[in-house]
């Protein structure tokens, strides 16, 4: 994935958190009180029930809460460590996943402040599916709709459209593949009535992705009756 064709999909300007917050409020239809006391009913229902996995898991993120709750999936969110540059909308990190700095290209100096890790980490651009056990490592980039199959290795860039298997080998998607990512388009905006627009979360700032709000725009608009042409606007906008 090149550099420049990545940076081409999202806005210059950040987003200013408190719209993104009113449109994701809107798009789920909830009041300003249900919205902010959501994470909190979610948080005391883990004290609650000791038997709710949820209250005993262990996952570390450098990314804001607000994004991982609302723009990205995590179904078994157990032994994660998200340690990222950047990543894009609907992607889906799995249990006992690892993102982050190989440290290699990391340089002390004669200040007591600690090594900085910006820069040198993973980019992940939007319908990532990282599945349990894999290891990404390093500054590199992952492109659009890839597939990281279970105790995989990345270590080097990966175009998009394709799917990781074992230690960095890299084979083109087959058309199968695919509904794994529709079925990310259904769990993001139908299920969990996220608004259409394509977030991409870089360094602690939001920005649009306007290309990924036209292929969210277009899902939602088809849905139910998706079909080949949906996948060949998928694949046109973000290849």
């Amino acid at each position: 994935m090149n550099q420049s064709k990545f940076q081409s999909t999202y806005s210059p300007s950040d987003y200013n958190l408190t719209d993104l917050k009113n449109k994701v409020r809107e798009s789920r239809q909830e009041s300003s009180i249900a919205s902010f006391f959501r994470p909190l009913k979610s948080k005391l229902r883990a004290i609650l029930n000791p038997d709710n996995p949820f209250a005993n898991r262990t996952s570390y993120s450098e990314i804001d809460p607000f994004f991982i709750e609302h723009f990205l999936l995590s179904p078994y969110p157990f032994g994660i460590t998200l340690s990222v540059d950047e990543i894009g909308s609907t992607c889906q990190i799995s249990q006992n996943a690892t993102l982050g700095t190989n440290a290699k290209f990391q340089r002390f100096d004669a200040s007591d402040k600690p090594l900085q890790s910006v820069g040198y980490k993973p980019r992940l651009g939007h319908l990532v599916i990282v599945y349990p056990g894999s290891i990404v490592s390093g500054p590199i980039e992952i492109g659009n709709c890839v597939i990281i199959s279970g105790g995989s290795i990345v270590t080097k860039d990966i175009p998009s459209f394709s799917i990781v298997r074992g230690v960095n080998e890299v084979h083109e998607l087959q058309e199968h593949h695919f509904q794994l990512f529709l079925n990310q388009f259904h769990q993001h905006l139908i299920v969990k009535k996220m608004p259409i627009d394509g977030v991409l979360w870089k360094k602690g700032r939001y920005y649009k992705s306007e290309v990924f709000t036209e292929v969210n725009s277009l899902f939602k608009l088809k849905f139910p009756d998706i079909d080949g042409a949906f996948i060949k606007f998928l694949k046109e906008k973000l290849s």
